[in-house]
């Protein structure tokens, strides 16, 4: 990708144009605005994502996902990295051989591997560097030459969609000149779209501000129905119950490598024409591997620990720490538990902002999850389930 900002583009090789004008030919409303604060995003609306420069909100883009949001992330090696990991995604080189463009390994040809909408009338895609990608409870979209090694996966999180592809260029200018582009393209859009909602496309130079849900309404049931008991012989249930919650139904991800300065393509005459689901059961093997880290399933807890407080005390707007204990006061909460309650506030909220540091990787045991769900139960049922 240039250096361009996404909602300008020239008519640059490596350029988004042609994908914006094809957004207005099917009639789908893509918006690329310099700047987006995520405040605004609804749960009806998409995020496509190229290419990003920083790294992603990855709490707020879960959230999103997690109430019916749908993300597309075209990215190669870049600042994509942590919110696939979020996921259990992993990503790394594409096969050093297979069918490719003039017999170049960094031009490799991925063909559809399932039956997906994403490859409806799609023969092929050539892509440049990209990155494969990994999950193992995950069947490939797309997979370069008639390897296992995936391109493209796709499926759902929670209510919501997502998208990764290991490769940027996929929808660039130039490629988008191939009909089998331009099919994957509006196939991406697509899937993308809902009645009444907009898709917000995200440039490398967009600014990304504010966080999802910020004046979203309280009273979701605590933790959605999450912590409800189950049995399992190694993981505690309400730390079962709530990995199951962050990680359950995960299907989605396509990667996007950015381009070098200098087309390596030919003109597009040259070149040839030749329901992915993951289980309940894959979620929880992945939480029972040694040294898992669960920091986005305590990202949850804190969401959804501020969304019942927020209602259980009637507080109005984005959630605030002091607001919420100042209720809780008045609720007569006592002292050491309106201690505990603001310390646990604190750690989540402390974890929040480590999480969403690009200086440090947060990791979170077992042990430590499943004590601070417990806090926060022991909490909630001091404090009731009457709205205040």
């Amino acid at each position: 990708m240039g250096t361009h900002d996404a909602g300008a583009q020239a008519a640059n090789w490596d350029g988004l144009e042609q994908l914006i004008e094809l957004a207005g030919q099917s009639n789908l409303q893509l918006l690329a605005p310099p700047e987006l604060s995520l405040s605004q995003v609804s749960q009806q609306d998409a995020l496509l994502i190229v290419s990003p420069r920083k790294a992603l909100p990855v709490g707020s883009l879960s959230a999103f996902l997690r109430q019916g949001g749908r993300v597309a992330l075209l990215d190669d090696f870049g600042s994509g990295g942590r919110f696939l990991s979020a996921y259990q995604v992993e990503r790394g080189p594409a096969p050093s051989s297979g069918p490719s463009l003039r017999n170049d390994p960094r031009l490799l040809i991925a063909y559809p591997h399932s039956e997906h909408p994403l490859a409806e009338g799609v023969s092929l895609l050539l892509t440049n560097d990209a990155s494969s990608l990994r999950h193992p409870d995950l069947k490939p979209v797309f997979v370069f030459g008639h390897s296992e090694s995936a391109l493209v996966l796709a499926g759902a999180v929670g209510a919501g969609r997502l998208v990764a592809v290991g490769d940027a260029s996929l929808v660039i200018n130039q490629l988008m000149q191939l009909p089998a582009h331009q099919r994957f393209a509006r196939n991406l859009l697509e899937y993308l779209s809902r009645e009444g909602g907009k898709i917000w496309l995200i440039g490398p130079e967009t600014k990304l501000t504010g966080s999802y849900g910020e004046e979203e309404k309280p009273g979701a049931a605590w933790l959605d129905g999450v912590l409800k008991r189950a049995a399992h012989p190694d993981l505690p249930p309400s730390v079962l119950t709530l990995i199951a919650f962050s990680l359950a139904s995960i299907a989605a991800v396509i990667a996007l490598n950015a381009l070098p300065r200098t087309s390596p393509y030919l003109r597009a005459s040259l070149f040839p024409d030749d329901t992915v689901y993951a289980g309940f059961a894959g979620r929880v093997a992945l939480s029972k591997q040694a040294g898992s880290n669960l920091i986005w399933p305590l990202l949850d807890l804190k969401h959804e620990l501020e969304t019942e407080l927020s209602y259980r005390l009637g507080l109005v707007g984005r959630f605030d720490s002091e607001k919420a204990l100042a209720a809780a006061k008045r609720r007569d909460l006592p002292g050491a538990e309106l201690s505990a309650l603001e310390r646990l506030l604190g750690y989540l909220s402390n974890q929040a902002s480590r999480a969403e540091s690009d200086t440090e990787r947060v990791t979170i045991s077992a042990a430590e999850l499943e004590d601070k769900v417990r806090q926060a139960e022991l909490l909630l049922a001091r404090l009731g389930s009457e709205k205040a």
